[in-house]
C-alpha cells in the first residue's frame, strides 16, 4: 500500500483491481 500511495495512485480499488495492480509492480520490481 505504501508503494501505492507514495506513487500518488487512488486507493479507491476493487480488491481486485489492487490485486492485479500489486502484481504488476512486482514485476516491474
Amino acid at each position: 500500500m505504501e508503494i501505492l500511495a507514495s506513487k500518488n495512485i487512488p486507493l479507491q480499488y476493487d480488491d481486485e483491481d489492487l490485486k492485479e495492480d500489486i502484481e504488476t509492480l512486482e514485476k516491474l520490481l
